[in-house]
Parts: C-alpha cells; sequence; structure tokens
C-alpha cells in the first residue's frame, strides 16, 4: 500500500538544492570589450545557525527519491496552491536543481466548499486576506477544534484537516513551530494524520 502524504509550500521551498545564479564576464568582439552576465548553478544558500533546516536536507532527499520511485505519493490542495500563487518563484530557474522535479503531486478534495467569483473587477481569491477571511468563516466542528489548538495558524489547521478529510497519512512540513506544537499535543489533536519533518517521517517509514 503507498503511503499518502500532503506536503507543506515550506516543504517544497526547500527542495531547491541549486539555483541559478549571474556571474559577470568580460567578452572582446573584435576592437570591442564587453562586460556580459552570463548564468551559472549555484548551491542554494543555508545560514550556518539554521541547524533544523541543515538536519533535514539529507533526509529531504531521501523522501523525494522514495516519492520518485512510486513508494510514497505526495498530495497538494487548492488551498496550498493559492499559498504558492503568492510567492516568489520557489524554482531554481534554468539551471537550478528541484528534488521535486518529474515528482507527481496528486489533487486533495476540499472538506468545504469555497466561491471564487471570477470577473473583470472581482478577485480570484488568492490574496492573503482573502485566504484568510475564507478560514474565518468556516464554522464546521472539526476545524474549530484544530483551529483552537493551533493559534494563529489557521492555515496548518485547514491543511491538517483536509488530509484527514481525504484518508492521507502524513503532512510533511517544514515549519518548527507547528511541528513542536503537534508533538506536544498529539493527544489533544487526536488526528489519524500524523504531521512530521522529513527526518521524522524517514523515521516513521524506516526509509
Amino acid at each position: 500500500m503507498t503511503i499518502k502524504i500532503l506536503i507543506d509550500k515550506c516543504f517544497e521551498r526547500n527542495t531547491i538544492t541549486h539555483e541559478t545564479a549571474t556571474y559577470e564576464k568580460e567578452i572582446t568582439w573584435g576592437p570591442n570589450t564587453y562586460i556580459v552576465e552570463l548564468p551559472k548553478q549555484v548551491k542554494k544558500r543555508i545560514r550556518d545557525d539554521e541547524l533544523f533546516r541543515i538536519e533535514q536536507q539529507p533526509y529531504i532527499k531521501k523522501v523525494c527519491d522514495h516519492a520518485r520511485e512510486d513508494k510514497l505519493s505526495f498530495f497538494s490542495s487548492h488551498e496550498l496552491i493559492m499559498e504558492g500563487m503568492r510567492q516568489k518563484s520557489i524554482r531554481g530557474g534554468l539551471f537550478g536543481n528541484d528534488l521535486l522535479q518529474g515528482i507527481k503531486r496528486h489533487p486533495t478534495k476540499s472538506p468545504i466548499d469555497r466561491t471564487i467569483v471570477i470577473g473583470t473587477h472581482y478577485s480570484y481569491g488568492t490574496t492573503e486576506q482573502e485566504q484568510s477571511d475564507f478560514f474565518k468563516s468556516i464554522k464546521s466542528q472539526r476545524y474549530l477544534e484544530l483551529k483552537s489548538i493551533f493559534t494563529n495558524k489557521n492555515d496548518d489547521a485547514f491543511h491538517l484537516w483536509t488530509a484527514e478529510y481525504n484518508g492521507l497519512d502524513f503532512f510533511l512540513t517544514m515549519d518548527q513551530k507547528f511541528l513542536n506544537s503537534c508533538i506536544h499535543q498529539k493527544t489533544k489533536i487526536n488526528s489519524p494524520v500524523l504531521v512530521v519533518s522529513p527526518k521524522m517521517l524517514c523515521k516513521e517509514l524506516t526509509l
């Protein structure tokens, strides 16, 4: 049986190991000399004090390798895609290296319908405020239970609820504060979906 995993946007951002940068090079064309900018691949920098991110790196690759081999199935959701649309491009560019490349992300069904009006003077409902307003409008009991546990984490409460609603096994994230909250309040959350970091997932599945 394939393990089903909802992947958070903060996990996706950390699957980029190399990015595209530019460097200057002097070239001669006839009697003239020019300075031109050329692209090159550079390793994505992680600060020395980002110990959690450094610790997770080898496990991120291991998780993605297993997903590429169809031993794990990655899922996304409409609301996670909305988050991604607001963010600056998180892919690596022309010469980047993305561990998610070639790995399919399956869609999930939202646990509650959301109406987005599309027209010449209407928004697509993708702004942070609009998404926040959507989360605030939800009155479903399970979401309200999760929301009360994860103070100021309405989006993560919704993502966990989405994973539960779709019968997924794990919610994979790199949000350390959210992870710690889930660990310390595991009994209170009482979820069939386990919230994990890449390292925790590898330990759970003995990858």
